[in-house]
């Protein structure tokens, strides 16, 4: 039995407590918030990108 509760004792100190969470649970929407900027940033430079280079129709022989 005391193994058991050994085991459970030091598995209990690997598990994250509930600020822990809480503050992880923060960090990835903060994370999550920001890629999807960066998504909407890459668009916007692949439009301007596109816009910018001339059709295979437009360029010179």
């Amino acid at each position: 039995m005391q193994d058991v509760s050994e085991y459970v004792f030091e598995e209990a100190r690997l598990l994250p407590g509930r600020q822990q969470r809480s503050l992880l649970r923060e960090h990835l929407t903060e994370l999550e918030v920001a890629t999807d900027r960066l998504e909407a940033r890459l668009n916007r430079l692949q439009r301007r990108l596109e816009q910018r280079q001339p059709t295979p129709q437009e360029t010179p022989p």
